[in-house]
């Protein structure tokens, strides 16, 4: 039986000064700057890029940049970005109001019914995603503290 022989696995920095990469470290001093870090610069710098062409550019993975972008800004900051093929495409518009207009504001009761309709509706769901044994053992817990017979 042959074996063979595995190359380590090692992790290579970017230094941050002169961009060099190493095993390690590399000796011109700078301090070592994380992936999360470099992606958050390189958005900042080009917003208007895509996530993949960031992570090419800046040497990151795509999940790093995508991350980074979803902590730092807001997703309908920019209408459009380019992609690595450098084609331009529009960013998809969130499906829901951020804030309601004033005519749109419902009355203190109607909020009031719709909240109670909402924690129903969540009750409901609740309910029909536990599994058998859960929903059982919930039941006969809401039965003997309020002595339902």
């Amino acid at each position: 039986m042959t074996s063979t022989a595995r190359k380590p696995s090692i992790a290579q920095l970017a230094c941050t000064e002169c961009g060099a990469l190493a095993d390690a470290s590399c000796n011109c001093g700078a301090p070592y700057e994380p992936a999360g870090s470099r992606a958050t610069k390189a958005i900042a710098a080009n917003p208007k890029l895509s996530n993949r062409a960031i992570a090419e550019q800046s040497g990151v993975g795509e999940k790093t940049v995508r991350r980074a972008r979803v902590s730092t800004a807001s997703p309908d900051a920019v209408e459009t970005r380019t992609g690595k093929d450098g084609k331009v495409r529009v960013m998809p518009k969130p499906k829901f109001k951020l804030v309601p207009k004033n005519e749109d504001m419902p009355t203190e009761e109607e909020a009031h019914a719709s909240e109670q309709r909402d924690i129903y509706d969540q009750a409901c769901l609740l309910l029909e995603l536990m599994a058998d044994k859960t929903r059982r053992k919930f039941f006969a817990f809401i039965k003997r503290k309020y002595d339902v017979p």
